[in-house]
């Protein structure tokens, strides 16, 4: 709260004097204030530094050179492969044609078909084979059999033909042993 006598001192108009000097001291300040200003923030060509601004657009125009020539160069690149893709076709496509390898096919196929068939009748001829197999053994073991009988019925017909010879009187035969008749030989 302000007394009485301030508050006279407040409202009470100031002299010419006063405001001249107030205005001067405004003045002074205020243009040191742009001054400071000035000083402190310097235009915008002021703030980079003196390299970027004499090699700045060089180094600009280098790179946009390079990424040109990076360009180029990945476009013959491209165009290289496609050249190359399409050689490779042509020369692939040249290699066989659809017709002759269908033509070979077809037989190949036909001659599948008649190895199935012919695997199937060799499977019959095998089992055939097995057959023949089987009744041979048993015709050989037939014939032992019977050249055991041969045998035997010569090895007899030798013992009567002795018997007679010597002027024995004839005995009934009776069947006799392989052994006994080995034996007289």
């Amino acid at each position: 709260m302000l007394k009485g006598t301030e508050r006279d001192e407040e409202q009470r108009p100031l002299s010419e004097s006063q405001v001249g000097t107030l205005v001067r001291a405004a003045s002074v300040l205020r243009g040191g204030y742009e001054n400071r200003e000035a000083l402190s923030s310097p235009k915008a060509e002021e703030r980079i530094s003196v390299f970027w601004r004499v090699f700045g657009g060089t180094l600009l125009s280098i790179a946009a050179l390079v990424g040109i020539t990076l360009y180029q160069q990945f476009t013959s690149t491209i165009s290289e492969l496609r050249n190359n893709l399409n050689s490779l076709n042509q020369s692939r496509g040249d290699l066989v044609k659809n017709d002759d390898f269908n033509t070979r096919m077809t037989s190949i196929w036909g001659t599948v078909k008649e190895l199935e068939t012919s695997t199937s009748a060799t499977s019959a001829l095998k089992e055939r084979s097995e057959l023949m197999e089987q009744q041979l053994k048993a015709g050989e073991e037939e014939r032992k059999d019977m050249a055991r009988e041969i045998q035997q019925m010569r090895e007899r017909l030798a013992v009567v033909e002795a018997r007679q010879a010597v002027g024995a009187p004839s005995t009934p035969i009776t069947k006799a042993s392989p052994k006994a008749g080995a034996s007289g030989h």
